[in-house]
């Protein structure tokens, strides 16, 4: 009997811990937020984000079940609200969208998120003024560097004494963030220094003394930006450093490639580098010559969610391969009547994205004009967008830059980019008589290779 009795407080021990380990792992984060244009919220955090309603008195409650710390964040009106959740919390906020400075935290939780953005605050009052840094010798940008990295220390360790009890992880990171920010200016300087035409200085070895504090593998801090931010930078310096030149975009990104894949062993933050390098390339160069850089990334990446973002992008460039339908367009001229592509069917049409605020786009506008005049009778159309997000702008701009092709509008959250994968302005796209794609990446007006293009084509 008795060593049934054991046997059953055992089992009810080990019920027991194992609901509190579950429960451990739940975060319940919590609040009101008063004045928000949104009737949802969504909490990003890690890869992953959550999604809930708003209630009629602005309440919201999302329900986390996390396996270890994380950071994360909110989205309204446009503004970030930055939250750090670690297993267990039970975190409250309350905000007004219109006063988000005045946030207020309780709750298990509250002291690292009070803490949090005492500390975002500091940082952008902190915030380096690199024009002003790069422009000094050695001496000057290390003085200052380092006083700055000291001063976010110091502003750290004393909140560490008004907070007590924080989350080791929480300053353990915050300290990583203030360091990878200082390394990512130190690697920001040297390389400014080798672009700058004036500077003929070369650094010396304790300028580099940071180096040896650099973990390229820290998998806890994949999803910080300044991490994130570094390990770009860092990139860019490496590629650098073997002095090649490279003959096209593809070339230089299966560098950026051959380094990650040599120099970083953990996953994660292999997964995040290739994804990030990639993605960037195909958003704005397209698919030509990707074939291979594509092979390679899917051989030596293991993120699903990522993979299938890459996938999606192939898919909407392969839409925009030569030889397909042209996406619709329908957008109001400045006196507001209605212009399609399918009123130019058996035309050519020259399409050139711009805003007012480009100016490389600005800097094309007389060679569009040459272009025009010149191809003047000839079986083609020239259209330039506009994406300004203020069309009073471009109305403006069409009475002094004079512009006498088609002139139409449309705003930079319009499905017509998506349509058209505009990342970058400015953008050329050339259509066919039919309506189909001749080239989504048309030369621009100041280079020959349009021309040669168009005396081609027509």
């Amino acid at each position: 009997m008795k060593q049934k009795l054991i046997f059953f407080i055992a089992i009810a021990i080990c019920f027991s811990s194992c609901e509190n380990k579950e429960k451990n792992q739940s975060v319940i984060l919590k609040g009101s937020i008063q004045n928000s244009n949104d009737s949802v919220l969504i909490f990003y955090y890690s890869d992953k984000s959550d999604t809930v309603f708003l209630s009629g008195k602005n309440d919201f409650r999302f329900v986390l079940d996390l396996k270890m710390p994380v950071y994360g964040y909110f989205r309204i009106n446009k503004k970030t609200i930055n939250v750090f959740l670690s297993p267990g919390d039970s975190l409250e906020l309350k905000a007004d969208a219109n006063r988000l400075e005045e946030i207020t935290f309780s709750g298990i939780g509250a002291d690292e998120n009070k803490c949090l953005s005492q500390l975002s605050e500091e940082r952008t009052k902190q915030e380096i003024n690199y024009e002003e840094w790069f422009s000094l010798d050695e001496k000057q940008f290390v003085f200052k560097s380092d006083s700055a990295y000291k001063a976010q220390l110091i502003f750290l360790e004393n909140l560490q004494h008004k907070f007590n009890n924080l989350n080791p992880f929480f300053t353990k990171t915050e300290k990583a963030r203030i360091f990878y920010t200082y390394a990512e200016s130190r690697i920001a300087y040297e390389r400014s220094q080798v672009f700058s035409a004036n500077s003929k200085q070369k650094l010396s070895p304790a300028f580099y003394s940071f180096q040896k504090e650099i973990n390229l593998n820290d998998s806890t801090m994949v999803f910080i930006p300044e991490y994130q931010i570094f390990l770009k930078t860092y990139l860019d310096k490496k590629v650098y450093e073997q002095e090649k030149n490279y003959e096209t975009m593809n070339d230089l990104i299966g560098a950026e490639f051959d380094i990650i894949l040599s120099e970083i062993k953990q996953q994660q933050i292999k997964n995040y580098l290739l994804h990030s390098v990639f993605r960037d390339h195909l958003q704005f160069n397209g698919l030509e010559g990707a074939k291979d850089l594509l092979a390679l990334y899917e051989k030596h990446t293991t993120n699903k969610k990522n993979k299938d973002e890459i996938s999606s992008l192939v898919k909407k460039w392969q839409q925009l391969l030569p030889g397909n339908s042209a996406p619709e367009i329908a957008l109001q001229d400045e006196l507001g009547k209605i212009h399609s592509l399918k009123d130019f069917k058996g035309k050519y049409v020259f399409i050139d994205f711009w805003a007012t605020w480009c100016y490389p786009c600005r800097r094309e506008i007389p060679h569009l004009a040459k272009l025009h005049k010149e191809y003047s009778g000839k079986n083609i159309v020239f259209i330039s967008i506009s994406i300004d997000k203020q069309k009073e702008a471009w109305e403006q701009m069409l009475k002094i830059e004079k512009m006498p092709w088609l002139q139409l509008h449309t705003t930079p959250d319009a499905k017509l980019l998506q349509d058209y994968q505009i990342y970058s302005i400015p953008r050329f796209v050339l259509i066919d008589k039919e309506g189909k794609i001749v080239n989504a990446q048309a030369p621009a007006p100041s280079e020959k290779k349009l021309r040669d293009m168009l005396d081609m084509a027509l």
